[in-house]
């Protein structure tokens, strides 16, 4: 996805890229579910960190934490161990390849190289 600014004469266009890495992830999700009065440890990363989706989007991410409230409201679990059953059973809505093949047209696209994280060299090659 590419996002545009106009000022004066000159368009910038700034890409925004899913998480990198299951830290980002992390936070991403933890963040949204603090949204919806789920608390989620910093430390529960280490019990997370292999369930965390490769790549997530926000809109993913979104959607985990609104099913993460779900299954909380209407079970006995707690918020980390509802997240950790979502992340369970999460399937990711875009394929991989396709995802890949949308952030190479925003790399390309992109204003300023500057603006691409060095991480997406190589996974962007493959």
């Amino acid at each position: 996805m590419i996002l545009t600014c106009a000022s004066a004469r000159v368009d910038v266009k700034i890409p925004l890229f899913p998480s990198l890495n299951p830290k980002e992830g992390f936070s991403l999700i933890r963040a949204l579910c603090k949204r919806r009065k789920l608390v989620i440890p910093k430390d529960a990363f280490k019990e997370l960190e292999n369930l965390i989706p490769v790549l997530l989007t926000p809109g993913a991410a979104e959607a985990i934490s609104v099913q993460t409230f779900r299954v909380h409201k209407t079970t006995d679990m707690d918020a980390l161990q509802s997240l950790k059953a979502c992340l369970s059973d999460y399937r990711p809505p875009v394929p991989m390849d396709t995802l890949k093949f949308q952030m190479r047209i925003a790399a390309q696209e992109a204003t300023d190289a500057s603006l691409i994280p060095k991480e997406l060299d190589n996974l962007l090659e493959s």
